[in-house]
């Protein structure tokens, strides 16, 4: 039976991959800095950590087959302060660091490890289709997201298969990006930011964390990875999308001006008209089927319940 430590646990992805893997029959232990975390139970239970002050529960770390590493402050949530900001990159790269010192430091058998990053190291692209060769953007966010990177890439020479997942918005019913357009539509408004043409990769909570169980499995899984789904769209096919879906029909978009966003929600606001059309071909290559590759099916599945066909798609994007 394998033991996976999974840090960020608590989360979104980190819950749902979670429970995944107790289906899978495995061992989980989460990493938490809230001591108010739900209660253990078979398979599961808790362990501390701080990165941001170099703690760490060791006997979780020296039970682990493999690591997962998700913590990280939620860049949705708040202004982006300079709090926030720091907020932001400490749990990130303090994080992976205090893991590659961790695991340098002591006898272990941890084997695998698989981190998520972000497509955002990408920055705006404009209709690129950027694959994981591409090199890093200028920007906050790419700069947090390179540094986590190479902090996690420290693992391989401790002998230690890793696999990083750059990762773009996670679809459900309750994230950051739907649900405030869900709100509107409901109020007869199909909000657009910024012209509409803004490429955004997205991948379904469903096929996301069947991406994070794939690599944990498969031994040849190792390197970087753009976990998307591989038909990216425009924030303006989104919004159309979600209005059929939610509506029943199209229904005539209002534009938000870019300028408005960034006065509303400063760099944060900013970081939704970065354009980022990522490639899925290089984790399609590696046999993954998703669930939900398109828009319609995902956005179905979410607020319909609908559960899509699952489609087979073995050619790459682009």
């Amino acid at each position: 039976m394998r033991t996976v430590v999974i840090t960020g646990g608590t989360g979104l992805v980190g819950s749902a991959l979670a429970e995944l893997l107790l289906q899978e029959r495995c061992r989980v232990i989460v990493y938490s800095r809230d001591l108010k975390h739900p209660p253990a139970r078979p398979g599961l239970r808790y362990a501390y950590w701080d990165p941001a002050h170099g703690i760490l529960e060791e006997d979780a770390l020296l039970e682990a087959d493999q690591v997962v590493h998700l913590a990280g402050e939620s860049i949705a949530e708040g202004h982006w302060t300079a709090a926030k900001r720091q907020a932001i990159r400490v749990s990130r790269v303090a994080g992976a660091r205090l893991l590659t010192e961790s695991l340098a430091a002591r006898r272990h058998h941890v084997e695998t490890v698989v981190s998520a990053s972000g497509i955002s190291i990408y920055g705006d692209r404009g209709d690129e289709l950027v694959t994981e060769a591409a090199g890093p953007g200028q920007g906050f966010l790419p700069d947090v997201c390179q540094q986590w990177e190479t902090e996690i890439l420290r693992m391989e020479s401790l002998g230690i298969r890793v696999a990083v997942l750059r990762t773009p918005p996670v679809l459900t019913a309750t994230s950051a990006l739907l649900a405030p357009l869900r709100t509107l539509l409901r109020l007869g408004i199909a909000a657009v930011p910024g012209s509409g043409e803004t490429w955004m990769s997205w991948i379904h909570l469903r096929d996301l964390v069947r991406v994070y169980s794939g690599a944990l499995a498969d031994a040849g899984f190792s390197g970087i990875f753009n976990a998307v789904s591989p038909f990216p769209v425009t924030i303006g096919q989104l919004s159309g999308a979600l209005a059929r879906v939610i509506k029943g029909r199209f229904t005539v978009p209002v534009y938000v001006p870019g300028v408005l966003l960034k006065l509303m929600a400063g760099e944060k606001g900013a970081a939704l008209l970065t354009s980022t059309r990522a490639s899925a071909a290089k984790l399609l290559r590696t046999g993954f089927e998703f669930s939900y590759p398109t828009i319609g099916g995902a956005l179905e599945e979410i607020y319909d319940g609908r559960r899509a066909d699952a489609e087979t798609v073995s050619r790459p994007d682009g």
